[in-house]
């Protein structure tokens, strides 16, 4: 009986322990609450966001079925543009000294490598259409063009990982190539004087929005310095357009603003084969 009674003597004094263990733990927990809406922060989240890759913290808000693990074909797919060539040169500060001198009198300039670099004024997505552009720049205006080539093959990845990281790869390929068949369609308005500038700049900013919103998800499945390559690639690209389709906002008049636009088409057109040619040295 003495013995029962010790037994339960030692049972009563650690449940009496434990229960003052536990007031102690939640008169703490309170006061860290009414700290944190003093504050408007909660301590130990700092150093939560420190453990916890940076790219982790979004999913919490993504449905579970985005975060499979899946094996996809992911596509690139081939397209074909035709650029207007201006001049070529085997010297990169040449190049740009005759880019800068083409931006002043209205031409998008932009610099492309192939082999050489190349000097390019605009882009269009058939030849016929390229070299009606050439024939009059010569006829009215005594410049000399020919029609240079980009072609981008088709390449399929085959891919492993989150499905929200495999849809956001597939829809960043999806949004640059519809960039560019946007900025031209807006070139060829402006051209033909069938679109006012002020439209003009009402779909660029649609277009630099979405940008950003890609930009965004790309980081958020990815993480802002991602391991892979051609996602470091595509988040670049983005921050190039980004800044390109900024620059054609800044341009008050017509023939300035269509060369911007030009511009911006041909770094989609030429950093997108530029990417597929990154790929393609990958799988070799």
């Amino acid at each position: 009986m003495r013995a029962g009674r010790l037994k339960t003597r030692k049972y009563k004094t650690r449940r009496r322990g434990v229960g003052v263990l536990c007031l102690a733990l939640i008169i703490l927990a309170l006061g860290l609450a009414a700290r944190a809406m003093l504050t408007g922060r909660l301590p130990g989240l700092p150093f939560l966001a420190q453990v916890l890759p940076k790219a982790a913290q979004p999913e919490a808000t993504l449905p579970p079925e985005d975060l499979i693990r899946e094996t996809r074909d992911v596509v690139l797919p081939g397209k074909s543009w035709y650029a207007l060539q201006l001049s070529s040169s085997a010297d990169t500060d040449v190049a740009n000294a005759e880019a800068s001198a083409l931006q002043v009198r209205g031409a998008a300039g932009y610099v492309f490598f192939q082999e050489t670099y190349l000097v390019l004024g605009a882009a269009y997505e058939t030849r016929s259409d390229a070299q009606a552009v050439a024939d009059q720049l010569k006829s009215l205006h005594g410049i000399a063009a020919r029609v240079a080539p980009i072609d981008r093959p088709e390449i399929t990845l085959r891919l492993t990982g989150r499905r929200a990281q495999l849809s956001a790869l597939e829809d960043a390929y999806l949004l640059i190539d519809q960039t560019a068949e946007q900025m031209s369609a807006l070139s060829r308005g402006i051209d033909s004087r069938t679109l006012d500038a002020q439209a003009a700049r009402a779909s660029l900013s649609s277009q630099l929005s979405t940008a950003g919103a890609m930009r965004e998800r790309l980081t958020s499945r990815f993480g802002e310095n991602p391991a892979d390559p051609a996602v470091r690639d595509l988040i670049a690209m983005l921050d190039e357009l980004s800044r390109a389709v900024d620059a054609a906002l800044l341009e008050s008049g017509a023939a300035r603003l269509g060369a911007k636009i030009k511009y911006g088409q041909l770094l989609c057109v030429c950093r997108m084969a530029d990417h597929a040619a990154m790929l393609q040295s990958g799988r070799q």
